[in-house]
């Protein structure tokens, strides 16, 4: 009797110890849980997007700062625009903006991509 008690305490014991690890998710996740834009974040470098998402579908220049800073948009179209989930560029198309080397902007278009015959 006293080996199934012993047991019993070691198993509740590492049960415990086991919860205790666990980190509650933070608010974002909790309110969007497949954010679209999870990965690329303000200030991001076009290397680091470029290694996350891969080469852009469409690259637009859009100008210069008032400082001759080149301004440019990165598009990515949505793959599978009938897709219900929005992750990365999967089913809608993602617009980056940035301003030199640095990702000031980013938008999701809800106009469907065009199909790529």
């Amino acid at each position: 009797m006293k080996i199934f008690y012993l047991l019993l305490v070691v198993i509740l014991i590492l049960s415990f110890a086991g919860c205790a690890e666990i980190k509650p998710p933070g608010p974002d996740v909790l309110i969007s849980p497949w954010s679209s834009m999870s990965n690329i974040r303000l200030g991001d470098r076009k290397e680091d997007v470029i290694s996350r998402w891969g080469k852009p579908d469409e690259k637009n220049q859009i100008g210069v700062d008032e400082l001759g800073v080149a301004r440019e948009e990165w598009v990515y179209h949505g793959r599978y625009p009938m897709v219900p989930v929005d992750y990365q560029y999967v089913s809608k198309t993602k617009c980056l903006y940035f301003e030199g080397n640095i990702l000031i902007r980013q938008e999701t278009k809800s106009v469907p991509s065009p199909e790529k015959k």
